[in-house]
């Protein structure tokens, strides 16, 4: 994702002299994940807010990034791909949480499935 490329931002603190050009890959890193995480926070609120759930869009946003990374997961090939298949699974959930009647039985069916 190109788009997300903090070494711009990392030259520039280069040549303002607040870094020093040897630490300027570590802070592109770091800007580039700041960039990502900010994309996957817009992108699950856009979707909740156009599938009318906001709510459980602030509640999966607070459990999940938590859960994800004790849990470990699927590893994609590319960050691209990571990010569309987020889309994918924030999608299901959010329409799991508006079409699926939440009863007992269901809720034990889906946690015995997860």
């Amino acid at each position: 994702m190109k788009l997300l490329n903090g070494s711009r931002w990392a030259d520039q603190l280069v040549h303002e002299g607040i870094i020093s050009a040897e630490d300027s890959p570590l802070y592109a890193y770091g800007f580039k994940q700041g960039l990502i995480l900010l994309l996957n926070i817009a992108t699950t609120f856009i979707i909740g807010a156009l599938m009318d759930s906001l709510w459980p869009a602030l509640i999966f946003f607070l459990c999940y990034p938590p859960l994800r990374s004790m849990a470990g997961g699927y590893h994609a090939r590319t960050q691209l791909s990571c990010y569309l298949l987020g889309i994918g699974l924030t999608v299901i959930v959010f329409a799991m949480i508006q079409w699926i009647p939440w009863t007992p039985i269901s809720i034990v069916l889906i946690t015995a499935v997860a």
